[in-house]
C-alpha cells in the first residue's frame, strides 16, 4: 500500500535528503578531525582526511599553542595540542587521528611557542571522585558482610 500512496515520492525524497544529509555531515567530521600535517619551511599545511578540507598556514601566521586537557575513548585523558593562530582561531589536533602524536607534539614544541596549559574543572575532581566512590563501595561491601 506504501507504493500506491500519493506521497510515497515526498516521503522517498525526505529520506534520501536526510540520508545524504547525515552522510555528508559524518564525511566532514572525519574530515575536519583527521588531517594531515605537512611541514615546510615557511608553511604548515594541513589537508582533510578526504581532501575536502584545506588550510596552508605561514609561521608568522601562528601565535602559539595551547596544551588543552581532553579524554576520548582510546587514550582516556590526555593533553591536546592546540594551534592558536593570531586571528584567534583555534586549530585542535586531536590524539588519536595521528600515529605518531609525540613526534607531532615535539615538532610543535620546537617551532612555536606554548602560551597555556588549560585544564578543565571535572579532570581536576576527576581522581577525588574516584577515591570517594571506592570508599563507598567498600563501606557498601562491609554493611553486606555485616548483615
Amino acid at each position: 500500500m506504501l507504493f500506491l500512496s500519493p506521497y510515497f515520492d515526498a516521503i522517498v525524497g525526505i529520506s534520501g535528503s536526510f540520508i545524504f544529509l547525515m552522510g555528508a555531515g559524518f564525511l566532514w567530521g572525519i574530515d575536519y578531525a583527521f588531517s594531515t600535517i605537512t611541514f615546510e619551511h615557511d608553511k604548515l599545511k594541513l589537508r582533510g582526511y578526504f581532501s575536502m578540507r584545506r588550510l596552508d598556514i605561514t609561521y608568522s601566521d601562528v601565535e602559539g599553542f595551547m596544551l588543552e586537557e581532553s579524554s576520548d575513548q582510546l587514550s582516556g585523558y590526555h593533553f591536546r595540542v592546540c594551534l592558536i593562530l593570531k586571528s584567534g582561531k583555534k586549530i585542535g589536533l586531536a590524539k588519536m587521528a595521528y600515529s605518531n602524536y609525540e613526534t607531532l607534539v615535539a615538532l610543535i614544541e620546537s617551532k612555536f611557542e606554548l602560551l597555556e596549559i588549560k585544564r578543565h574543572l571535572f579532570a581536576k575532581w576527576m581522581p577525588i571522585i574516584w577515591f570517594l566512590s571506592g570508599v563507598l563501595a567498600l563501606l557498601v561491601a562491609m554493611m553486606k558482610i555485616l548483615k
